[in-house]
């Protein structure tokens, strides 16, 4: 987030003729134009083929996910798309159910109906 956050405002700048346009910000201000994830963002972001707009809505309910999950603690149900990496998440609640139950969690799985 502070990537986008430091890029937009400093292509703001740019584009008022208060700072020098660089490569990698004239790449930012293209991408955007294409309706395009910007290179710079996507090293620092989760996997998305998504264009802009829809990257963007998806990136503020992920924010919002995990803003509440913080706020008001675990939530009941999770939203496991809205992680980046939802196998190790999945791994980290049958660890934990393993060691409640005193199980081995190599003879654990999960069932989905």
């Amino acid at each position: 987030v502070g990537v986008i956050h430091s890029s937009l405002g400093t292509l703001k700048k740019a584009i008022k003729g208060e700072v020098v346009m660089s490569g990698d910000l004239e790449g930012v201000f293209n991408s955007m134009f294409d309706n395009q994830i910007p290179v710079m963002w996507k090293s620092k972001s989760y996997p998305s083929l998504k264009p802009l707009g829809a990257y963007v809505e998806d990136l503020i309910e992920r924010l919002n996910f995990l803003g509440k999950w913080i706020e008001e603690g675990v939530p009941n149900m999770f939203w496991l798309p809205g992680f980046f990496f939802p196998q190790a998440f999945l791994t980290g609640v049958m660890q934990n159910y393993a060691r409640r139950q005193k199980l081995e969690i190599d003879k654990l799985d999960w069932d989905f109906e």
